[in-house]
Parts: structure tokens; sequence; C-alpha cells
């Protein structure tokens, strides 16, 4: 499998434009007399900034492919397309999402596991099963940098997740279509620079379940994509608080 795509970044004095799109090609053989599954996964990213010196204002949205599930192959227990429609972050290197080599927090933090801290993120439909790749995800985003002082600055995020396709699950016997609904999550981060090598972080995240997370289900996931905390319709906020002192060299 590989992946083609472009990425650019627009500077026009104090307003930032920037945009990426990518698409997976290529196949997977299959051994005995199935077809082959070919690759069609596709992402696209955008994000605008706008720097009033102390204050910046910011938007970003990524659109990254999913597999479609099938009632079916759901009450059957396996996979009958022979397509991948699930946007692969692994091959190669993205600029927006991430390699085999994890980057930097993308956010949001709680859902998605970011931070430094031991944290496995809020499980939700993907091919992957890991939180930290951005898979299967329709993510807009706003948010807000403020530099309080010299040494100190601020951060404020809204982030709306939403699947990519409707997952599906099961209800007493019978396909049940769940909601794209993932829900909403607050973050905010702090840093303060005690010296040039030496800063104290606050990161905090508060994520509200949406739908998904409120539609009873005695499946648990049969086909693996489409994971959740628990399955029996309650759902709670989660919240995130984490120190980290970083020392830089």
């Amino acid at each position: 499998m590989g992946t083609i795509g472009i990425d650019a970044d627009m500077n026009f004095d104090k307003l930032n434009v920037g945009f990426e799109v990518a698409k997976n090609f290529g196949n997977a053989n299959v051994i005995g007399d199935s077809s082959d599954i070919i690759h069609k996964g596709y992402m696209a990213y955008a994000d605008v900034s706008y720097s009033f010196e102390k204050i910046t204002p910011r938007s970003k949205l990524l659109i990254s492919s999913g597999n479609k599930m099938d009632s079916n192959d759901v009450l059957s227990g396996k996979f009958t397309s022979h397509s991948n429609n699930s946007f692969s972050v692994y091959s190669p290197t993205n600029a927006n999402l991430s390699d085999t080599i994890y980057p930097a927090a993308y956010g949001p933090y709680l859902a998605t596991g970011g931070g430094n801290a031991l944290n496995y993120g809020v499980a939700r439909p993907s091919i992957f099963g890991d939180t930290y790749q951005l898979n299967d995800l329709i993510l807009p985003n706003m948010g807000v940098d403020l530099q309080v002082t010299e040494k100190w600055s601020v951060s404020f995020d809204y982030w709306y997740l939403r699947s990519f396709e409707h997952a599906v699950g099961i209800l007493n016997d019978r396909a049940v279509t769940l909601s794209s609904d993932l829900g909403h999550e607050l973050d905010f981060y702090s840093s303060y620079d005690l010296t040039k090598h030496i800063s104290f972080n606050l990161l905090t995240g508060v994520f509200f379940p949406g739908k998904y997370y409120r539609e009873k289900r005695d499946d648990g996931d049969v086909l693996g994509l489409a994971s959740s905390p628990r399955y029996d319709g309650d759902a709670d906020p989660a919240y995130q608080i984490e120190l980290a002192t970083e020392i830089t060299f």
C-alpha cells in the first residue's frame, strides 16, 4: 500500500492558511480464491489562523475516510467486502496524521489519548482500534491562543467528533445502525517558562459523549470496527487533568 498527496502552507502577513489531501492506493493479496483487497482510503485537512499579536484565533477541519459496515457482515461475524475505504495513517508519513512514530499531540487531548500522561483515549469506531490514530473521523475545531505574558501562554479548544461512516451494532439479535455523533470536547492548555530550559504545563480536557455512546447494544463489537467503553447505553462525561514539568537541553 502507498499514499499520494499534497500539503501546502501559505502566509499572508498575519493570516496563515494550510491544507493537505492524501489518498491510499494499492492492494493486499489474499491467500486462497478470494479477490485482493483494494485500498481506497483518503483524507483532507485544512486550518486557518490570524494573529492579533497576543491573541491568535484559529480553526481546523479533518476528514478521514472509514469503512462502511454491512448489517449482514455484523450478524455473520465476517467481512465480505474487498474494498478498504479506511484511510491508513501508517504509510507513509503525512504532514497532519501520524506515521508509525507518533508525533506531538494533535488533539482532542482526552478523546484521542493525547498529552504526556497514561491515557488510552475514548474508544470509537475505527479499523485500528487505536484512539490516537485519526481514522474514520470528521473532526472540526475552533480555538484560540493567548500570550498572557512573555513567559506564560494559554490555549482553549473546542472539538466536535463524528464518525465518517455509521457503525452497526446488534441488539436482541438484530442489526442496528448506530449514530455517527461521537460527542464534544473542551480542552485547556497552559505553559509557563520558568527558565529557558524549564517549563510548567497544565493540560485539561472534558469529553461529553454523543449519541453513539448512549445507544444500547449487546454485541460487544463483533467485527472490531465499532468499539465503545461500554455497550449498555449509559455514558458519563470524562475529564483529564495533567500537570507536567518539561526540561529541554
